[in-house]
């Protein structure tokens, strides 16, 4: 998944393993096709829209050199759109969690296990997300939230339960 440079090396490998640059142009459309299809099976495997990918060099070959070229734009268009929606939707999964803990953290347990199991995700995904959108770790970021409501209701100090123990916090700016 995104590996670009495998991609082409599997490319460079089944292109040196035909060892002849003049093959017949219906042989040439067919291997296009075949690879086209392949790339299908790969949009639908990853939820891609492929409408996004330009076909249209793959119309104009006229050897195989021109098929190799048109191959690696291909794929290095689809790994960069494949990583470009993997980050679109790590980064709206993540604004979804913090925004589930933001409602959330004055519960008892509101545990990264807990998270995790609502979203349907690891512990450590939870946690990379809320460092990715907040800066702070997972507790930190709790702790965070409760003193800042801590301080919206005017109490001075809190008593916060960690995992080590209790902390008095003092509230004063």
């Amino acid at each position: 998944k995104g590996d670009e440079q495998l991609a082409v090396e599997k490319l460079e490998d089944f292109v040196n393993g035909c060892g002849v640059e003049n093959i017949s142009i219906l042989m040439l459309h067919t291997i296009s096709v075949d690879f086209l299809a392949g790339v299908r099976e790969q949009c639908d495997r990853w939820h891609l829209d492929v409408s996004e990918l330009n076909n249209s060099l793959f119309v104009s070959m006229r050897s195989l050199s021109d098929f190799e070229s048109a191959a690696k734009t291909m794929i290095h268009d689809l790994v960069t759109y494949y990583n470009e929606q993997k980050t679109y939707k790590q980064s709206e999964k993540a604004k979804s969690i913090c925004e589930y803990i933001e409602t959330h953290f004055a519960e008892y347990d509101i545990s990264c296990e807990n998270v995790a199991e609502y979203f349907g995700v690891s512990r450590v995904d939870v946690r990379q997300a809320v460092l990715a959108q907040t800066g702070k770790l997972y507790r930190d970021y709790i702790i965070y939230l409760r003193i800042e409501y801590a301080k919206q209701l005017g109490i001075k100090t809190a008593c916060i339960t960690t995992s080590k123990g209790s902390v008095l916090a003092s509230l004063v700016d």
